[in-house]
């Protein structure tokens, strides 16, 4: 398990083009973001998925330096949550953006 830590480094990265790339095709809907419900779960979401990404990130390094037996559980478990988060969110993109 501790061979694919390297390949969760892509969270990080795909979280920051979610944030760049999604920040800049909202341009014109943040003047109705307070009229639509959907399109405020989906940021929280995001926000929600970044701070996942994070804690993941720190178990991740906290496994890597000897104790990986206390935080592997716990890594595939928000690994199975930042994925159901992942596709809530895009869900929600597809209802909103159509």
């Amino acid at each position: 398990m501790a061979n694919v830590f390297p390949v969760s480094v892509m969270g990080q990265y795909g979280l920051l083009l979610l944030v760049l790339t999604g920040g800049y095709l909202m341009t014109p809907y943040w003047r109705v973001l307070g009229d639509n419900p959907m399109l405020i779960a989906k940021l929280l979401l995001v926000v929600l998925l970044g701070a996942l990404i994070g804690i993941n990130s720190s178990y991740r390094r906290k496994a890597a330096q000897g104790n990986a037996e206390a935080y592997m559980p716990k890594i595939v478990m928000l690994g199975r949550v930042s994925l159901l988060t992942t596709l809530t969110i895009v869900v929600l993109a597809v209802l909103v953006f159509r």
